[in-house]
């Protein structure tokens, strides 16, 4: 009749735009996502992954085509998927545990990527994953931490002692403490505490009283 005709095709409509809103967010996701089908083995097991839909960033990052990757499988595409934390990722999923977050270090087919990532389960068994490359942020990490060791070097082997405090104050604003940011051995040995004693507690903490004695009084004036 012409109500199922006029029916179906405002289904079809309503497919076609939830499809192409669907395009818009994978073209414009600064993410790289990608859907999957999931492939199962005789037992029920994850098999592989069937690419359905990948963002643009994926296809930057790759370096690949729609082509390429519509249709193939994960395996097929990056084999070394399987040891990563990406595969452990894809099976929980696939046995029906909700969606996964994690940290990785991609360093299999041709890639070299930390990225933090996230899968998720999909109805009609699929799932979706998706990922940020954070190359930088880990090389600034691994940068300040090389500069934390410096400075803790030349701060433990200075011929003088040396306080980095940080001051403590009441409501009035009034200091009333410091607290042990950083010192040295040298300083340590001065006071005969051990620097884990000293390092990350408050002065009174280590030296009940401290604040009768003239050098609180230096403190608050620096």
């Amino acid at each position: 009749s012409s109500l199922d005709i006029t029916a179906r095709k405002l289904g079809e409509l309503k497919l076609r735009e939830q499809a192409d809103t669907f395009a818009g967010v994978l073209a414009t996701t600064q993410s790289g996502m990608s859907v999957f089908k999931i492939l199962r083995d005789e037992q029920g097991e994850l098999q592989d992954l069937i690419f359905e839909y990948v963002s643009d960033k994926v296809l930057t990052d790759t370096n690949q085509t729609r082509d390429q990757l519509i249709g193939k499988t994960q395996r097929t595409v990056n084999p070394g998927v399987v040891h990563s934390r990406y595969w452990k990722a894809f099976q929980a999923i696939t046995n029906g545990e909700p969606a996964h977050s994690f940290e990785d270090h991609y360093q299999y087919d041709g890639y070299d990527n930390h990225v933090w990532a996230r899968v998720a389960p999909l109805p009609g068994d699929r799932l979706v994953s998706s990922y940020i490359i954070v190359n930088d942020v880990v090389r600034a990490q691994k940068e300040a931490e090389r500069q934390r060791q410096l400075l803790r070097h030349v701060v433990d082997n200075a011929p003088v002692g040396i306080i980095l405090g940080k001051a403590l104050r009441n409501d009035a604003g009034q200091i009333v403490d410091f607290h042990y940011v950083l010192t040295n051995k040298f300083n340590a040995d001065i006071t005969g505490q051990p620097l884990e004693v000293l390092n990350g507690h408050d002065f009174s903490a280590v030296f009940p009283e401290w604040q009768n004695i003239p050098i609180f009084k230096s403190f608050c004036q620096v």
